[in-house]
């Protein structure tokens, strides 16, 4: 994971809008994962013009765009991701816990650093905030609008402490694995050999009858806020009283259960303990007020219709982060399979060189690729889309089309395609990109610029043929050089595959 996390802020240099779950796949399933031949391959797959080398301190001085070298720290190797600051004449090292750059002695690299460098002449981009920055930020705006709005007091402010102090360490618990990221919480969590939050979040007792505690914590203290509002715009009185007679009641079994946990798997949780401390704060309170106070039914049942929806909310929407998770980790097992040579050619039988009339590319490249599909297939939309990616990066392939006919109204549009492709082959290129796209602009409405019927029987024969000869029974069908692939590979698993042999 480290490794795909220093490539994914890498590319971000110099790019924006990155799929993230796409580039770690792509390097995670590689064969060659995970070897300077697997960085490399998916920093061109994702669009930069790097290359790998050696160099001397002094070369560094000539890489004008941040660059990555390979060094051994503690027994472990890895890659830092690297610039020549100009202005110190030094190295800066980007830390990817604390999302900054740092500055390194010479010393320092030079005996942890193997002269290998990974480098591109692209143009890195200008950034804005960084996601701690902006958490920062709205979370200081939100308090600004909940105290402005109710217009508190400077005693309810302390009484309201222990609220938002809970929002914020919990938000971060909920999101820190996905989303946030903070070097000095993540400390805190590391203060000392016991100090461990990973190992809590990760056990069975991070859940209460499959419900996160996270999730509730986060639910919890964001109910109480929305309640508290609520209560002093409506001008409820002892709103605070009544939101934290809730916590007096639920903090014994809470405490208990989460404590339990942490002495059985002989691992502190500080954050955990933090959100404990809050709940715990308010219950004495709770106390201290007693018993001038009066619990109102109505705040508790508006609480506890908050809470409800809130936890709803986030729990699903932590089962769908986990279960996109798990099925990138299935998709990563399975892929590295598919894309090793002796599974492709198990998995793939010779059918002969197969070649069509309509084709793009580079006539006599090494690299020959014919798609047999259909013009109302959804997965062969979707297959010519990653092929035609790879075409305008303007890797060298030839890359041949047979069209397969499934009833008459598909036989008219072939006749067509294959009209439009005779006819200007350019335009037939725009087509089959918006068609790959699923546009609006389909070929029913492409059709109306019908232009005289010519007759093209033999390339429409030529299609039958080869898929006679080939046994073509569903689309979309791929032949990489001589050899169809089975039907265990999918239209989403060609990108890779055909960008594997491109590298090659």
């Amino acid at each position: 994971m480290l490794l795909s996390r220093t490539l994914i802020k890498y590319v971000s240099l110099f790019q924006h809008n990155i799929d993230k779950d796409n580039l770690r796949v792509f390097l995670e399933s590689s064969p060659q994962h995970p070897n300077l031949l697997s960085v490399v391959q998916t920093l061109k797959y994702a669009g930069l013009n790097v290359k790998a080398g050696q160099c001397d301190w002094e070369g560094l001085r000539l890489l004008d765009s941040p660059f990555l070298i390979h060094i051994k720290v503690r027994e472990k190797e890895i890659l830092a991701i690297t610039e020549w600051d100009n202005s110190n004449n030094c190295i800066r090292v980007f830390n990817l816990k604390k999302d900054k750059w740092e500055i390194k002695p010479k010393e320092y690299i030079e005996n942890i650093w193997d002269r290998v460098v990974i480098y591109t002449d692209d143009t890195p981009i200008k950034h804005g905030f960084n996601k701690n920055a902006i958490f920062v930020i709205s979370a200081a705006i939100l308090l600004l609008l909940v105290f402005g709005a109710v217009r508190f007091d400077v005693g309810t402010v302390i009484y309201f402490t222990p609220v938002f102090i809970g929002l914020l360490v919990s938000l971060y618990l909920y999101s820190r694995k996905w989303l946030l990221e903070n070097h000095i919480l993540d400390k805190l969590c590391q203060i000392s050999p016991i100090t461990d939050c990973n190992t809590i979040e990760k056990s069975s007792y991070s859940s209460i009858f499959g419900l996160r505690m996270d999730c509730m914590a986060l639910a919890y203290f964001l109910s109480q806020l929305i309640c508290t509002a609520v209560a002093k715009l409506l001008e409820v009185a002892d709103s605070l009283y009544t939101i934290y007679f809730i916590s007096a009641v639920v903090i014994i079994p809470i405490a208990i259960y989460s404590v339990y946990g942490q002495i059985r798997l002989k691992k502190v949780c500080p954050l955990c303990i933090l959100v404990l401390a809050c709940v715990l704060i308010e219950s004495i309170l709770f106390i201290s007020m007693l018993p001038s106070h009066i619990i109102s039914i109505n705040l508790i049942i508006l609480w506890g219709g908050i809470a409800l929806v809130s936890l709803s909310v986030f729990q699903y929407v932590s089962n769908t982060r986990l279960t996109r998770q798990e099925y990138l980790a299935e998709k990563i097992q399975s892929l590295r399979l598919k894309r090793k040579k002796e599974i492709i050619l198990l998995e793939s039988r010779d059918v002969g060189l197969v070649l069509s009339p309509i084709w793009f590319g580079k006539a006599d490249a090494s690299l020959n690729i014919t798609t047999i599909i259909s013009t109302n297939c959804g997965h062969c939309r979707t297959l010519v889309a990653k092929i035609l990616k790879l075409l305008d990066k303007g890797f060298e392939f030839r890359w041949n089309i047979i069209f397969g006919k499934t009833s008459n109204t598909v036989s008219s549009q072939i006749d067509f395609w294959v009209q439009r492709y005779f006819a200007d082959k350019e335009k037939f290129l725009d087509d089959l990109r918006l068609w790959s796209n699923e546009s609006a602009m389909d070929l029913a409405i492409i059709e109306k610029r019908a232009f005289k019927n010519y007759c093209f029987s033999d390339v429409i024969q030529t299609f039958d043929r080869h898929i006679a000869e080939l046994m073509i029974a569903s689309f979309p069908k791929i032949v990489i050089n001589n050899r169809i692939l089975s039907s265990i590979y999918t239209h989403e698993d060609i990108e890779f595959m055909l960008f594997d042999m491109i590298c090659a």
